[in-house]
């Protein structure tokens, strides 16, 4: 907590860049999903990252102080270098959490791809969490997905992680991404998911460059009056009924967003002057959502693109698209703590919302 706080002060309060201490790194263009809110698998070049460029990229000390590496994609279990990668995360001396999302589409090659990098993160002390993604129950996750059957397909894996969890994770949740197609139904999901004593993770479906999306984010619940009330509605129950307090203040975050209708985020971003993508391109970017690259790492060092004052014009570009951004909603602005807790101990919105539930019936 006291680097989260002491990163808070320096990027948001001074405006300097610090080392990253957190990668997110999609692994491959490459994917077996046809999902509504994204179009990475709609591009004609598919490709894997080149595992030994990427060792020698994070051999940079300009890396060091990375604790946490997310694994994404694409879909991750299509990657075909998976020791490669293990081997280039292993230069990573304080590497402590590896975090895989997944369709989950691909049981036999999901679970022997956890196994081995459980396997490998246990020989470096760091823990392993595991996200499954599903949007939906039965049809509408499949729609969402464009894969027919894709729900049971899912859950054949969820199953068979639940059955040996520890080999093959520390922690292990379903994520779900809200969007206009499945925001009247995310009820269903929770009930489903209580039933296996598996916990759900929602965040909103939001435009990002990477993924293709930008341009016309038609699925984003911003642009559907309805959804947008429907999605505060749901955020705002899981913050006042929420026990783990993490989760509430993320539920607030976004409920807040949501009623003050995309004007204005109040949740930090370390990915402007912190944290970094590093794409299967090897392109360094700040966020992966607003960001244009700032250099190449298979063509110059991180430390390099530093030193060349590379980081600062796209930091200006993307800052102007922050206060409107939904994404990486997790740490809370000065503010925007005040306002949760202020909210946390405000009975007169909770008593509209159940004046509201009595007028309805």
């Amino acid at each position: 907590m006291s680097s989260i706080i002491y990163g808070y002060i320096v990027q948001q309060g001074l405006k300097k860049r610090i080392k990253p201490s957190v990668i997110q790194l999609p692994v491959t263009g490459r994917c077996n999903s046809r999902c509504v809110t994204c179009n990475i698998w709609n591009q004609t070049e598919k490709k894997d990252i080149d595992t030994k460029a990427l060792k020698k990229a994070l051999s940079d000390p300009f890396f060091s102080n990375v604790h946490t590496v997310g694994v994404n994609g694409g879909e991750p279990s299509l990657l075909r270098d998976l020791e490669g990668l293990l081997d280039a995360l292993s230069v990573l001396k304080h590497l402590k959490k590896v975090y895989i999302i997944t369709n989950g589409l691909l049981t036999e090659s999901l679970i022997q791809m956890m196994e081995q990098i459980r396997k490998e993160c246990l020989k470096q002390g760091a823990r392993v969490f595991l996200t499954l993604s599903i949007d939906g129950i039965k049809g509408v996750h499949d729609t969402i997905r464009g894969i027919p059957d894709a729900f049971e397909k899912t859950m054949a894996t969820l199953r068979k992680v639940v059955s040996q969890k520890e080999q093959y994770c520390d922690y292990l949740e379903v994520g779900c991404t809200v969007s206009r197609w499945n925001v009247a139904y995310l009820n269903e999901i929770d009930v489903y998911m209580q039933q296996l004593n598996i916990p759900v993770n929602y965040h909103l479906a939001v435009p990002v460059k990477r993924l293709h999306n930008f341009e016309e984010p038609s699925f984003s619940v911003m642009n559907d009056e309805r959804s947008r009330l429907l999605a505060a509605d749901f955020f705002y129950s899981r913050f006042k009924f929420g026990k783990n307090i993490k989760h509430k203040l993320r539920c607030y975050l976004i409920w807040k967003y949501l009623v003050d209708n995309g004007e204005k985020r109040y949740a930090a971003c370390h990915y402007l002057r912190g944290d970094v993508t590093i794409t299967e391109d090897l392109d360094l970017c700040l966020c992966a959502t607003a960001s244009e690259k700032v250099g190449n790492l298979g063509e110059e060092s991180a430390s390099q693109l530093y030193k060349n004052h590379r980081f600062q014009p796209v930091e200006e570009n993307v800052t102007s698209y922050c206060h409107q951004c939904a994404h990486y909603m997790f740490f809370p602005t000065v503010k925007g703590l005040l306002l949760f807790m202020a909210e946390s101990v405000n009975p007169l919105r909770w008593l509209f919302y159940r004046w509201k539930a009595l007028w309805l019936k």
